[in-house]
């Protein structure tokens, strides 16, 4: 193997061992008007890729996704998850376990009232931030990709309003055809 290769080769392995890391546990995230709880469940202990289920506060299941592979290396991992304050929305991102764009953390928001999954990407375009952060009642800040010319690029930082994105009348469903289960 030439040595040009040895740096992505050394960030893909640490960036694969984090992800393991991360999804090694459960994590359980309740809603602020504690009605929901979102629950990403690790796929095993050897395989980082997740699992998501909505649960009532009974425990009865509302909504699941599967974002698991047969071979665990063409699936996603939850990295991390928020609801909005307003109860409306579970937010959260994902990255890749196969190495393949390192670093892309796809935004993925539950709609509580639909009780459907939505790809934020589907809506501004590409997403480019590391990490997303949430404001009252439910908007999202992050940074999209924008073109400036045929090979380059700039990050821009974005807001979104997912109330609005909702009022759409053809809003974007399942960014897959159909959940494993």
């Amino acid at each position: 193997m030439s040595l040009k290769f040895l740096p992505l080769l050394v960030f893909t392995c640490c960036v694969f061992g984090t992800i393991l890391a991360r999804a090694r546990q459960t994590n359980t995230y309740i809603t602020h008007d504690r009605t929901l709880r979102a629950r990403i469940i690790p796929v095993s202990r050897k395989c980082p890729e997740s699992r998501l289920m909505i649960l009532s506060r009974q425990g009865v299941l509302r909504y699941r996704k599967n974002f698991s592979s047969p071979d665990c290396e063409h699936g996603a991992a939850i990295v991390r998850g928020e609801w909005t304050p307003d109860s409306q929305f579970f937010v959260f991102n994902v990255e890749s376990t196969g190495g393949h764009q390192p670093g892309h953390l796809p935004v993925y928001f539950y709609s509580q009232k639909r009780n459907k999954l939505y790809r934020l990407e589907d809506y501004i375009g590409y997403i480019v931030a590391q990490d997303f952060t949430l404001q009252a009642p439910h908007i999202i800040h992050t940074e999209r990709q924008k073109w400036i010319g045929q090979r380059s690029f700039e990050e821009v930082p974005i807001q979104v309003n997912l109330g609005q994105i909702m009022k759409r009348r053809h809003s974007r469903t399942e960014p897959y055809k159909q959940a494993r289960q």
